[in-house]
């Protein structure tokens, strides 16, 4: 597919995705799912890529679903559409079950797909210009991504207020309630967003995958469950060149290089 409403660029061990409809404030089309599901599969699957970095281009960072496209009326919820169910599911799921770390730098408004889209990454830096809306109880509609991620964010009674009512949410008080990681300045957004994802991507790619999914089990699972997870990731981690280099760079005294590489037999 080619890439007409997204940018998506590698280098460095890190993959960076931007929405790229600045005229529309990066609404959602059929096709801008499309292109994003596309980078997002290509980065879970290339060995060269260690973290993906989501943005978007101009003042937004996604406005949510281009309600145009949705009131035309051209098969928008039918289960193989490619815009309701299928996308805005799928790119959440996704999303997680990616093995590398997720980094959403909010340059702006990030409303309904586009607030599913930034909670469902792993970390959120936002600039001052930031905002989150969940505004599906507006539109008479539902949310998807905000349902699972808020109450594990925020916990269950702010959920509720976010998603019942719909407010808008201003960066100062995202960051307060635990939407973002960080706030920084829009000048600095990009930079601070590449620093982090600079740092992950010289991790060991093991380690990072194993507690990504250890942290996901344990959400789910029960206390003995998720030990057992760890059991297993630590043993496989021990099978990895990245366990002998973290210790043979302790002590050598210097910083380790991670290739995620298997020991050789």
């Amino acid at each position: 597919m080619a890439n007409e409403v997204t940018i998506y660029q590698k280098e460095g061990g890190i993959a960076t995705l931007t929405l790229n409809r600045p005229e529309k404030l990066n609404a959602v089309t059929r096709q801008l799912a499309g292109e994003a599901r596309a980078a997002i599969e290509d980065a879970g699957k290339d060995p060269a890529v260690r973290v993906l970095l989501i943005t978007g281009a101009g003042r937004a960072f996604c406005a949510g679903l281009d309600m145009r496209e949705a009131a035309s009326g051209r098969d928008v919820v039918t289960p193989d559409s490619g815009i309701l169910q299928r996308p805005a599911g799928a790119l959440d799921l996704l999303l997680q079950k990616v093995d590398k770390p997720t980094i959403a730098a909010v340059n702006g408004p990030a409303i309904g797909m586009g607030c599913d889209l930034a909670l469902a990454c792993d970390m959120r830096l936002g600039s001052e210009n930031a905002s989150f809306g969940e505004l599906y109880v507006k539109r008479g509609m539902v949310p998807s991504a905000g349902c699972y991620y808020l109450p594990r964010l925020v916990g269950l009674a702010k959920a509720m207020e976010v998603l019942l009512f719909g407010d808008l949410i201003e960066a100062k008080e995202a960051e307060r309630m635990g939407l973002l990681n960080k706030l920084v300045p829009q000048a600095q957004l990009m930079a601070v967003a590449r620093q982090w994802a600079s740092r992950l991507a010289q991790s060991s790619p093991v380690s990072v995958q194993f507690i990504k999914k250890a942290l996901w089990v344990g959400q789910e699972a029960s206390l003995e469950r998720m030990l057992e997870f760890v059991t297993l990731a630590r043993t496989c981690g021990e099978l990895s060149d990245d366990a002998v280099e973290g210790v043979k760079a302790y002590v050598e005294k210097r910083e380790p290089v991670f290739t995620g590489r298997r020991k050789k037999a």
